[in-house]
């Protein structure tokens, strides 16, 4: 998902309602950007075995830090799902985040991709530097506090932001240099490794959410071997911390309004016959009882997971909404928090025995290598206090959780984003809906103006990414991926 969440939705949902209930050098394919000044190593031929379920794993060593490329390795994991037909070639696909495992992914997503590109590609994908099974760093310290705090008080921000402190504590104790290269500019030129040890003479590239800068910085690291590459629910490649902040504060806020719409349409809308009020009730009641969650040993729910119940419902993905409004419905009826704790926790990435998947690491930390900016305490307060003046029910979540983590960030080694506009050897096709709480559309156009010869095709609906959702924009896709085919410049996808 791209408000670079710790975890996807869709990988998370059914837990939480369980709980409830050949060789080459990178380098040399593009000029590298001014801030690595040494010759890559030689990247060896990935061997694939046998992982199950028709699937094939493999790992591949890459510089710990590509500005010294002679130093330490890490090993990345990846895995591939084989072309079931006459075989074209190969792709590589990011579902986002960052924190989001492509590894995990694949087994449940992997297949829809393989149908609408006709299973003539090699679909390949991995777990980025840090995350899942490439060299991980775990270091959950602080996630319940953070995720449990409510944004909409300044002592919950205070909370937050000490949070996050005590989870970069903990890593740099445990990591030390590592944290400050697990930015996107040294996972894309891992992806390089990666394309030169698959042997694909160009990148083919599937990136939603987070996976949009992804695919965006290599286009312009590696402009000359950009093949076909799909980007759905852009994040901003120029934009700064508090413009992504301030742009999902606007596209969550619309979100909000349909998902009220839409709901009020219903017999038995959860929220009740005014939604509006119905979400005031549910706010002001968790925080006026903050309830004791049945066989939880004495655990309450909190308005900040009740935040990660409307992240869920935005964002519409995979069954999310549905969820969403059956646990709001489960607590304002029955007085019963269970659903809406479970699925909370769910959202926010914690497994059913307690643990973390260390998605919320990643996303600190990738964000801070990503963004130069960098605030105080009282800057996030009152940055989170002015946006909520535009949205009151929904400014103060959306623009702290992009800019919390700036205040606790380690030293990082790369710069700012290098901006794609340099001329791509390969066709771009960026897809976009008309109501992304969390990737504004604005976002999608920002990335077509600047790559040169790119079309945006959009699809009139509400949700985060839209590969998945519909088959008129998955089809476009497959088309774009397989046949470098782009759609009409202004084309639409009805909802």
């Amino acid at each position: 998902m791209p408000r670079f969440r710790p975890v996807g939705v869709a990988a998370v949902l059914t837990v939480a309602l369980a709980v409830a209930a050949c060789s080459g050098d990178p380098a040399a394919t593009a000029d590298p950007p001014a801030s690595s000044t040494s010759a890559a190593p030689m990247t060896p031929t990935l061997s694939w075995t046998d992982c199950g379920d028709g699937f094939r794993c493999t790992t591949i060593e890459v510089p710990k830090d590509w500005n010294a490329p002679a130093g330490e390795k890490i090993s990345i994991a990846m895995t591939q799902l084989p072309a079931t037909g006459a075989r074209t070639g190969e792709m590589f696909v990011n579902w986002g985040g960052p924190g989001d495992s492509g590894n995990t992914s694949i087994r449940t997503r992997g297949k829809a991709i393989s149908d609408v590109t006709g299973g003539s590609l090699d679909i390949i994908t991995w777990d980025p530097r840090g995350l899942g099974t490439s060299t991980p760093i775990t270091c959950a310290e602080g996630n319940i506090a953070y995720f449990e705090a409510d944004p909409g008080t300044p002592e919950g921000l205070q909370a937050m932001a000490a949070a996050a402190q005590q989870r970069r504590d903990a890593c740099v104790a445990r990591y030390g240099t590592y944290l400050g290269v697990l930015g996107t500019v040294q996972g894309v030129r891992d992806l390089e490794a990666m394309r030169i040890a698959a042997g694909a003479p160009t990148l083919n590239f599937l990136g939603l959410s987070y996976g949009t800068r992804i695919g965006a910085t290599y286009a312009a690291m590696f402009p000359n071997t950009v093949g076909n590459m799909v980007l759905d629910g852009s994040m901003s490649q120029k934009g700064t911390a508090k413009d992504t902040a301030d742009g999902m504060v606007r596209a969550g806020q619309d979100s909000l309004d349909r998902w009220f719409a839409r709901c009020a349409a219903k017999p038995d809308c959860a929220f009740g016959p005014d939604p509006g009020a119905g979400y005031d009730t549910l706010f002001a009641k968790v925080r006026a009882e903050q309830p004791v969650v049945p066989g939880t040993d004495g655990k309450r729910l909190t308005a900040g997971l009740v935040h990660q119940i409307v992240l869920a419902g935005l964002v519409d993905y995979g069954g999310s909404q549905e969820a969403a409004e059956e646990a709001v419905a489960a607590y304002l009826r029955k007085g019963d928090p269970s659903m809406l704790y479970a699925v909370g926790l769910g959202i926010a990435g914690q497994r059913p025995d307690g643990t973390f998947t260390n998605g919320p690491e990643i996303f600190q930390f990738v964000s801070c290598a990503d963004w130069p900016m960098r605030l105080t305490l009282p800057e996030v307060q009152a940055a989170a206090s002015d946006p909520a003046k535009v949205s009151p029910r929904l400014g103060a979540f959306a623009s702290s959780f992009a800019l919390t983590n700036t205040t606790a960030c380690p030293p990082v080694k790369d710069g700012p984003l290098p901006l794609p506009t340099r001329p791509v050897a390969g066709k771009v096709l960026i897809l976009g809906n008309t109501s992304d709480a969390e990737t504004p559309l604005e976002n999608g156009e920002e990335l077509h103006s600047m790559i040169a010869g790119s079309r945006v095709l959009v699809l009139d609906t509400m949700g985060h990414t839209s590969f998945y959702r519909s088959q008129c924009m998955a089809a476009a896709g497959g088309a774009a991926l397989t046949r470098g085919e782009l759609p009409a410049e202004g084309a639409r996808c009805a909802s």
